[in-house]
Parts: structure tokens; C-alpha cells; sequence
């Protein structure tokens, strides 16, 4: 999962949320990933595509389906422009991590 982690790190494309003077895009913890994007609209598009370009090279494979979304600050007709494009699962609330 590392050198998946990096490259997501390294990909400008894929916008972090800057936090007390640090850069956060993705945290690890197993085989679970949590990622913290802005500029969905290219971020999200471009980590689907990174997750699926990873899985042909490498032993892991993500299910997007079962991947989730929660949705903290893009505005609802934004979500729904960006749904059908997307194979995640909106969450409405919350999400489960770690597990």
C-alpha cells in the first residue's frame, strides 16, 4: 500500500486539505485508505483512475462499489453532477474506517 500511498502523495493532480500548517491527503492503516481531497471534481477522477492503474500492476484490487464518499463541503447539485460518474457509495452521514 506504500508505494500507492506515495504516488497519491506525489500526484498534483489529487488536492490535499492544508491543516495546521501540514498537508493532508491520506492516511493508511492496513489495507484501509481514507483520503482527504478538495477539487473533487479532478481530485476524485483522478484517484479512480490511480486506483485502477495500481490494481493492474500490482497484488491489491479495490472494490469501488463497496468504497464510500462522505461528502463534508461540496454543494448538493456538485454531488449530483459528480454521482454518476463515480463508483463509490455516497454516504449520507458517516463512513466506517478501519475496518
Amino acid at each position: 500500500m506504500e508505494p500507492f500511498a506515495e504516488h497519491i502523495r506525489q500526484n498534483q493532480a489529487i488536492r490535499d486539505i492544508p491543516m495546521g500548517g501540514r498537508s493532508h491527503k491520506i492516511a493508511l492503516y492496513a489495507d484501509d485508505v481514507l483520503l482527504y481531497l478538495t477539487e473533487v471534481k479532478i481530485s476524485l477522477v483522478t484517484v479512480v483512475n490511480e486506483l485502477r492503474a495500481f490494481g493492474e500492476v500490482a497484488v491489491f484490487k479495490t472494490n469501488l462499489s463497496k468504497s464510500s464518499i462522505l461528502n463534508l463541503t461540496v454543494m448538493e447539485k456538485n454531488v449530483e453532477d459528480l454521482r454518476p460518474h463515480l463508483p463509490f457509495v455516497w454516504a449520507p452521514q458517516e463512513i466506517q474506517y478501519l475496518g
